[in-house]
């Protein structure tokens, strides 16, 4: 497989999963969970001038780490 052709496969699959979480969570088995987390809106002041400002609600998107990628992860942390 080429790089170009690995890039493209790269973002299908970015583009898939962008348009499921639209409507739901995606779960890739053993490398993670994506989700859509909702924060909510709030008060928060201008560092610079001092003034409020307001951050409006939103969507966010998360992503948990699967057990696979976890013992992956620390594999090389054992010593």
């Amino acid at each position: 497989m080429t790089i170009c052709q690995s890039e493209n496969a790269l973002n299908g699959i970015i583009d898939s999963i962008s348009e499921e979480l639209k409507t739901g969570d995606v779960c890739l088995m053993g490398f993670g969970t994506f989700a859509v987390a909702e924060r909510a809106g709030r008060q928060e002041r201008n560092p610079r001038t001092g003034e409020a400002i307001e951050i409006k609600p939103r969507r966010v998107p998360i992503i948990r780490a699967g057990s696979i990628l976890k013992r992956e992860v620390n594999q090389g942390n054992q010593g």
